[in-house]
């Protein structure tokens, strides 16, 4: 996922770096299929980090969420 590419669908771009592609030298250039910014049921994977905590603990979170 692009932050760079607004929307939840993939686009075939030509990248130089960045997410989806690192240049094995410097000015190499390639088209890569990627995905936008945006979460969509599309996505069957998210990796994320919790960085600050809440009021609420991530179960009870959780299970606001499932109902």
């Amino acid at each position: 996922m692009r932050s760079d590419l607004p929307g939840p669908r993939r686009k075939g771009l030509l990248v130089s770096g960045g997410v989806g592609f690192h240049p094995p030298r410097p000015g190499i250039r390639k088209k890569k299929t990627v995905r936008g910014n945006t979460v969509s049921p599309d996505i069957l994977q998210l990796n994320l980090k919790i960085v600050q905590r809440g009021p609420k603990s991530i179960d009870d979170a959780w299970q606001e969420q499932a109902r």
